[in-house]
């Protein structure tokens, strides 16, 4: 038998207690990378600066879908915003917010930074810190954002009626020094049940999609090239030339008049002269 839960309980709740529940924030940890062992990724340094790192994110006043991005309350500070909760009949709740010590930006970051190290990068978090070498790396946030995904004009809810849905996406721009830039997408996708204890099923569903953005970074990093050219490599030797096709070209040309008998001895002379 179906265990069944009266889901209006922790709506109620979440009207009365909101801030208490949720404004102080939830902390959101780091996933741990998954090692890889990218042996050209191990002499490079990647510099991730904090000014690098900007949020894109456009949020709603009143969007049509709740996996749009929107806020609350205009007090509330977007930096901080991941989330919003809401009721049996699509209606908006309170934001979910990042813990007080974390920003989305820094999320992001550390997020990134985690995978790269796990790759075997020396990661840098700031410019003055990064040797001439360093790659620089740019993060533009798109999209990151959670939402409930409840089916709405019911009553009783098995625990698996209802998910907690999260997205993200970013471009990533690495310039590496005199190399040519590269822009790479990397996106992250989370779900679970929400079950009764929401903040709990908040942080499931925010470990799963950072940890699928990881390794999905990872895997874009690794198709790149990270090898820096071989400067002592000897040029390539231009095509030898044809000296006996340039005699005769200026030959044609001065036969045809196109040239003065000056001009033909003249050239070719030069062309002697460079065998």
């Amino acid at each position: 038998m179906r265990r069944l839960r009266l889901a209006s309980v922790p709506l109620i709740l979440a009207f009365l207690f909101p801030a208490a529940a949720f404004a102080a924030g939830v902390p959101f940890p780091v996933p741990p990378a998954r090692r890889l062992d990218t042996p050209s990724a191990k002499d490079v340094t990647v510099c991730i600066a904090t000014e690098a790192v900007r949020d894109m994110r456009q949020f709603e006043a009143r969007p049509g879908s709740p996996d749009i991005p929107s806020l609350q309350s205009a007090r509330i500070p977007q930096n901080r915003c991941v989330g919003r909760n809401r009721n049996l009949y699509g209606k908006a709740l309170d934001n979910i917010l990042i813990d007080g010590n974390q920003t989305v930006e820094g999320l992001v970051a550390d997020s990134l930074a985690a995978a790269l190290a796990g790759m075997g990068f020396t990661v840098v978090r700031a410019k003055d810190q990064a040797p001439a070498d360093a790659w620089q790396v740019e993060i533009l946030i798109d999209r990151l954002w959670g939402w409930m995904d409840v089916p709405q004009g019911r009553i009783f809810l098995d625990e698996t009626d209802s998910q907690m849905v999260g997205g993200m996406e970013t471009r990533i721009n690495v310039t590496p020094p005199g190399g040519r830039p590269a822009t790479l997408t990397a996106t992250g996708e989370g779900r679970c049940n929400l079950g009764v204890r929401w903040g709990a099923a908040w942080q499931k569903m925010m470990t799963l999609m950072l940890q699928s953005y990881m390794n999905r970074a990872q895997s874009r990093f690794a198709e790149l090239d990270f090898a820096a050219p071989d400067e002592t490599a000897e040029a390539v030797a231009p095509p030898p030339v044809d000296a006996k096709e340039q005699l005769r070209k200026i030959e044609e040309l001065r036969d045809e008049q196109l040239i003065t008998e000056e001009e033909y001895r003249q050239k070719r002379q030069e062309i002697l002269d460079r065998l």
